[in-house]
C-alpha cells in the first residue's frame, strides 16, 4: 500500500508522488529476503539489492521518483558496494588497528552521502538517509583497543 504521508511538504517533499508506508516497506523487505534461496548466487544477490533500493526510494522519496535518477543511485550503490567489500578485506587485514578502520568506514559513509548529494536535493538527501539537521550518517562500528598480553 502506498500512502501520502501527512506533512510531507515540511520534510522537503519534491513531488515524487505517494510514498510507501514504513509498515509496507518493512513487510516488502522481509518478503524480498525470504524469497532468496539459501545460497543465492551473485546475480540473485544483486537483483535483491536493486529491489531493496527501489523499495527504499519508494518509502523515503516517493513512488514517482524518476527512473533515470533511480539508475544513477543504483550505479552509486554498486560503486559503494565495491568500496565496502574492499573495506571489509582491509578490516580483516588490519584487525589490530581498529581506530583506522572506523575512520575508513566513516569516510565510506561520507563518500556515499556526497555521491547521493550530487543527485538528490538537500531535503531529499536528509529524508533518504533519515538525517537530522546538520548531522551526517555513520556506520555502527565498535572501536576496541587491541588487547595486549
Amino acid at each position: 500500500m502506498v500512502e501520502r504521508q501527512q506533512g510531507a511538504e515540511k520534510l522537503g517533499d519534491a513531488g515524487y508522488g505517494p510514498r510507501l508506508s514504513d509498515e509496507d516497506y518493512e513487510q516488502r523487505l522481509v518478503k524480498l529476503y525470504e524469497s532468496l534461496p539459501a545460497m543465492p548466487d551473485r546475480r540473485e544477490e544483486e537483483k535483491v539489492r536493486r529491489q531493496e533500493l527501489e523499495l527504499k526510494i519508494d518509502n523515503r522519496l516517493g513512488s514517482e521518483f524518476p527512473a533515470h535518477l533511480r539508475e544513477v543511485l543504483w550505479n552509486i550503490q554498486c560503486d559503494i558496494e565495491k568500496r565496502r567489500l574492499r573495506l571489509a578485506g582491509k578490516y580483516l587485514l588490519k584487525r589490530l588497528f581498529s581506530r583506522g578502520i572506523a575512520k575508513d568506514a566513516d569516510g565510506l559513509v561520507n563518500a556515499m552521502v556526497d555521491e547521493y548529494a550530487q543527485v538528490l536535493s538537500k531535503a531529499d538527501l536528509e529524508r533518504f538517509f533519515d538525517l537530522k539537521e546538520g548531522k551526517r550518517p555513520a556506520l555502527p562500528i565498535e572501536i576496541q583497543s587491541p588487547k595486549r598480553k
